[in-house]
């Protein structure tokens, strides 16, 4: 037999007799899968390579390629959104009618810079719109003159700048600053309203021009996402990702990129909520007190005339995210092994290079306290695989890209967040959710601790942003399409009731902050803070001295040395509490008596070992409860004595 072209027909197995004693019907079967995936991946891809790069209104999009050039909606595109699965595009913002009005607008950034323009290209004086701009800023200064305002000395110098032969001369050397602020000013209005006698449309396009060369405004990149195109719309109208931004897993590339595509379909309603969605979690991250991107949302339609909202976030100016590691030889930080490394410097560097090993990083400040609130937001990846979603400018931390947080199913979890700031796995993943989260706990207890003192200072304020969101994307918007209201009414007391959760399992840390030290430092609110943060590490450096700790990054023999030892795992945790007994904090653990026991035997053999002599000794009943009573004047001394660094060189050298 034979096809069609002459030839043997082709096969996706070999079943000759040499090859059925070794046949692997599993192995079989997926070869079949991966050469059925891989014409509907050559399909999908050639959809997805559709001449046409948006449709005839904005929203409307094609192809997966955007053509640079196009102006869409009151964007200049660059390209294609080169990072994530979501499709989009790049772009900066293009010249509106608002902007127009700006210029107008005394006090506005536009209005001053165009003024200070018109100022610079008097005093430069070349240029194809000099000689037109000359006789505006003369006209301004003839309405100044017979206005009248102002002094002799004033009168005398406009009089002089309308001197047809050194009139620009005067207005060059005039020290009046004021006078020229409103020369300037006067000839800015004639320029814009075209009340000039003379034809300004040229010089009007040259300010323009200036302007979108110049302001923040318009040399801002914009990345805009969720732009979903209609050529990935299946026949149920829901929308899939492109096949180019699918990824790759396992042994067969294409069945799981054909798998990653069609798991990803997802209805528009489905996209805008989750866009309001992530804008909401933005402005949350904001509330908290972290920095985060401008995140806007852009209204449009899909091409069957059904709202479509994507989301517009601008580019953060010095913005590195932690996944850097390209870019560690000109000294970026990065993650490595589940901590914040930067390389070091060799002796052979040249200025501006860090070809070391890497090091620990410690630069980053405030870290500490965002643990609480991104375990608050349950985003499983807020940090991501490598750290791409998150990252700093200088030494502060930026919050990017929440595109999971507020998720119902992680959300609604309580008594996951434990009172040293672990957690229980978020899923069966394990691992593979809240990944990296290890980069706040280098950061003393006490840090961690001012992020959870935030979230019980900003109840209320937070809770009340959800009712804005509801307000708008609510019945009132006029859109049943973009009425959100039920949804998000019900994130607000999922959000609430975790919110609460972790505030009730930080109570008694919490309540440090009340605690009596004697009234030279209760009235010294500096002093207070460093007795209340001191009884917190002191608090931490018990559990670190007893627990199971590592002492290098992600447990490895070769990895970063820690500043702070950290529990192997939630399993090795020996939790210690805290109160206040009259003039004395005491420090209490309880478990089974073997357990304290050897735990004891630990904490004794510490303080011979490092000579330390301001620690009371522990006392334990033989039950399974060992206390530690320090009186409340001594507190420095003691947490001096449990230092970090202590117990990392008794426990790890």
């Amino acid at each position: 037999m034979s096809s069609v072209s002459g030839g043997p027909l082709p096969t996706l197995v070999d079943l000759s007799p040499a090859s059925t004693a070794s046949f692997k019907p599993f192995s079989a079967l997926a070869q079949v899968a991966e050469k059925i995936a891989r014409g509907l991946g050559s399909i999908f891809k050639r959809m997805d390579s559709q001449p046409a790069s948006f449709g005839p209104q904005f929203g409307v999009r094609f192809a997966s390629q955007a053509a640079p050039g196009t102006t869409l909606n009151g964007y200049r595109v660059l390209g294609d959104k080169a990072k994530g699965v979501e499709p989009g595009f790049t772009a900066l913002k293009d010249w509106q009618a608002d902007d127009d009005a700006h210029l107008r607008q005394p006090g506005h950034a536009l209005h001053g810079a165009a003024r200070q323009w018109v100022v610079e290209q008097m005093r430069a004086g070349v240029g194809p719109h000099c000689p037109v701009l000359a006789e505006i800023v003369h006209a301004a200064v003839e309405l100044l003159a017979r206005e009248g305002v102002g002094d002799a000395a004033r009168a005398d110098m406009l009089k002089a700048m309308q001197d047809p032969q050194k009139g620009k001369l005067h207005f060059l050397m005039c020290t009046d600053r004021q006078l020229v602020n409103e020369i300037s000013e006067r000839a800015l209005t004639l320029l814009v309203e075209n009340d000039s006698p003379i034809e300004t449309a040229h010089v009007h396009d040259a300010l323009k021009q200036h302007l979108m060369e110049t302001q923040p405004k318009f040399t801002e990149k914009h990345y805009i996402k969720l732009d979903y195109y209609e050529a990935n719309k299946s026949l149920t109208g829901n929308y899939t990702i492109p096949y180019a931004k699918t990824k790759t897993i396992g042994y067969f590339p294409v069945v799981s990129n054909l798998l990653h595509k069609l798991g990803k379909s997802i209805s528009p309603r489905e996209i805008n909520q989750g866009a309001v969605n992530e804008k909401l979690a933005n402005d949350l991250m904001g509330v908290l007190g972290m920095k985060t991107q401008t995140l806007d949302l852009v209204k449009a339609t899909y091409a069957d005339g059904t709202p479509k909202l994507m989301l517009d976030s601008t580019h953060i100016q010095g913005f590195n995210d932690f996944d850097g590691k390209k870019d560690a030889a000109k000294g970026s930080v990065y993650i490595k092994d589940g901590v914040l490394v930067k390389n070091s410097r060799l002796p052979t560097d040249l200025p501006g290079e860090f070809n070391g090993p890497p090091q620990l990083h410690a630069g980053i400040e405030e870290l500490g306290d965002k643990k609480v609130m991104m375990l608050l937001l349950a985003d499983r990846d807020a940090l991501g695989s490598n750290g791409g979603n998150k990252g700093y400018v200088a030494n502060q931390f930026f919050a990017i890209d929440p595109g999971h947080a507020l998720e119902e199913k992680l959300l609604s979890k309580r008594g996951d967040v434990k009172s040293d700031l672990s957690f229980d796995p978020a899923s069966a993943a394990g691992p593979r959710d809240y990944k990296n989260f290890s980069i706040f706990d280098q950061s003393t207890f006490a840090q961690k601790m001012e992020g959870v003192r935030k979230l019980q200072q900003l109840q209320g304020r937070d809770s009340a942003l959800f009712d804005e969101y509801a307000k708008q994307y609510g019945p009132e918007n006029g859109s049943e399409a973009l009425d959100f209201r039920d949804q998000l009414l019900a994130t607000q007391a999922q959000y609430i009731g975790r919110r609460n959760d972790i505030l009730q399992t930080f109570s008694s840390r919490l309540a440090v902050d009340n605690y009596a030290f004697g009234a030279q430092v209760d009235n010294d609110p500096a002093l207070k803070r460093n007795y209340r943060d001191q009884t917190l590490n002191l608090l931490d450096g018990l559990e670190k001295l007893t627990s199971t700790t590592v002492g290098r990054a992600d447990g490895k023999k070769d990895g970063v040395r820690l500043n702070i030892p950290q529990v192997r795992k939630p399993a090795d945790r020996k939790a210690w509490d805290v109160r206040q007994n009259g003039d004395n904090i005491v420090f209490s653990f309880h478990g089974k008596p073997a357990e304290a026991r050897k735990m004891l035997e630990t904490l004794r053999d510490f303080c011979r070992q490092t000579s330390v002599q301001s620690l009371p000794d522990f006392a334990t009943d033989g039950a399974g409860a060992i206390t530690l009573s320090v009186p409340r004047d001594q507190i420095l001394q003691a947490q001096s004595a449990l230092d970090y660094s202590r117990i990392m060189q008794y426990k790890h050298g």
